[in-house]
């Protein structure tokens, strides 16, 4: 009986040393739990800072093509606005030139 007793001390004392180190181990694996959370989530908020600048660099360029289009527009139109502008003054130049020559034949 005193055996037994002895025994099942000895088995109390190993199964509290089992429980010690398994409580370590679970805190260890909580513990890289949490700071594999933590990397998950500085992760994900690169991935959505990324996008983000992504999106914000992809407006950007929107913008600027959209600029570049206005741009070429508005350097079209002035190219047009001087051509008319050009051939006004010609056949102004050519109708006082008539008038100049009618003015000398009358003369």
């Amino acid at each position: 009986s005193r055996r037994q007793l002895a025994e099942a001390q000895d088995e109390i004392s190993k199964l509290r040393v089992q429980l010690l180190k398994t409580n370590e181990e679970l805190n260890e694996t909580l513990s890289r739990c949490k700071e594999t959370e933590k990397l998950l989530e500085v992760a994900e908020n690169a991935v959505r800072d990324e996008k983000a600048a992504r999106e914000s660099l992809m407006h950007l360029f929107e913008q600027a093509k959209e600029g570049h289009q206005v741009d070429n527009a508005l350097t079209q139109s002035l190219q047009d606005e001087k051509q008319r502008a050009e051939t006004n003054m010609n056949e102004l130049k050519q109708q006082l030139q008539a008038l100049k020559t009618e003015h000398s034949a009358r003369e």
